[in-house]
């Protein structure tokens, strides 16, 4: 099969993108066309760069140009890669270990125990000496290079598996904002965790749901598109991923004060985690990696 790429719209080819061209499949003689946001980020950098390429006067408006599929496939670079962090599928981790399996790349999953990480906490290392930069996970080992904090990770995983664009900022940046709202909730969430007294504990849950955590919610909620299953884009990112699992933990009924029913006022987040959860690659990477029965979540 060969990708027919029409320019619709003539601009310096520095800026080759969603808005200048569009895609057809050309198979079999038919014209199977759609928008350049059908393309996840990283196929639309690959093909802009292959693009360039051709000279400006070679590519006119309303010019077909012929592509092998081979040419879109983004290059991928060897690394080795080691994952730290707890046997639970917590949204600090899931979301650049999925990331790397959605996009194929290979890493050792190495889990630690409580009474390590007591130690890691005091000395920055873990036990075989690997160095734990801020003394707490998850960690990503890249060929020997420690990589600590969810953002600097979730990055990292998106690049590789090319979910996450090594050239369009605003994108970037957009990923980031929900990536750091997930952890401004868990946060203030975790914060609770400090009171030993569990009818305590227990009420503080029960006013953030009411209080400040509904609210940052609410406004989670705000952003999110009326027409869309994602938060960004037309197919599940990072952000979705993050969105989904952190979600699932609030709703799971595993914390006191906090109830199962919590999005029914949010059905933009909870539209966002249902798809996320029946995505075939999310079924599969639960499959093979959570417990049987483990509680994801309650989205509807």
């Amino acid at each position: 099969m060969e990708l027919g790429v029409r320019i619709e719209r003539l601009k310096p080819l520095e800026s080759v993108g969603v808005d200048n061209i569009k895609l057809a499949c050309v198979h079999g003689g038919e014209d199977l066309s759609r928008p350049m946001r059908a393309l996840s980020q990283s196929a639309v950098e690959t093909l802009a760069n292959v693009l360039s390429t051709f000279k400006i006067n070679d590519i006119q408006m309303g010019t077909n140009v012929e592509i092998s599929l081979s040419q879109l496939k983004p290059r991928r670079t060897r690394v080795e890669l080691t994952f730290i962090y707890f046997d639970i599928p917590f949204w600090r981790a899931e979301v650049g270990k999925i990331a790397l399996f959605i996009g194929g790349i290979a890493f050792e999953n190495k889990t630690i125990t409580g009474e390590e990480f007591q130690r890691v906490k005091e000395s920055g290392y873990l036990d075989d000496g690997t160095i734990i930069p801020f003394h707490q996970f998850p960690c990503l080992i890249v060929d020997g290079v420690s990589i600590a904090q969810t953002g600097g990770i979730a990055r990292v995983c998106g690049k590789l598996s090319g979910m996450y664009p090594r050239t369009n900022d605003i994108l970037a940046a957009q990923i980031d904002q929900y990536l750091d709202i997930a952890t401004d909730i868990t946060v203030l969430v975790s914060s609770a965790g400090g009171e030993e007294d569990d009818e305590k504990r227990k009420t503080l849950r029960q006013e953030m749901c009411s209080g400040v955590l509904g609210r940052k919610l609410q406004i989670l909620d705000k952003n999110i598109a009326d027409d869309s299953d994602w938060v960004l884009g037309q197919s599940m990112g990072l952000a979705d991923i993050a969105i989904w699992r952190l979600m699932g933990w609030l709703s799971s009924g595993m914390l006191d004060g906090i109830p199962t029913n919590l999005l029914k006022g949010y059905p933009k987040i909870s539209r966002v985690c249902s798809a996320v959860d029946m995505h075939p690659k999310i079924q599969e990477w639960v499959s093979q990696t959570y417990p049987k029965d483990y509680i994801r979540g309650n989205y509807l």
